[in-house]
């Protein structure tokens, strides 16, 4: 899993640094497998995004 150390009973126990990292990665990874045929779709419009 991306949010997860292997072998950890914790699901979500990596830093966000390290949960962005592996988010970029696995972007990446889809990208080179589908290539040219990829359809971009921007569903961010009127999201609000908020920290805590």
């Amino acid at each position: 899993m991306i949010h997860t150390t292997p072998g950890s009973a914790d699901r979500w126990d990596i830093s966000n640094e390290e949960f962005m990292e592996r988010m970029t990665e696995s972007a990446k990874a889809a990208i080179d497998y589908f290539g040219r045929r990829v359809t971009y779709v921007n569903v961010m419009r009127n999201m609000s995004v908020s920290y805590m």
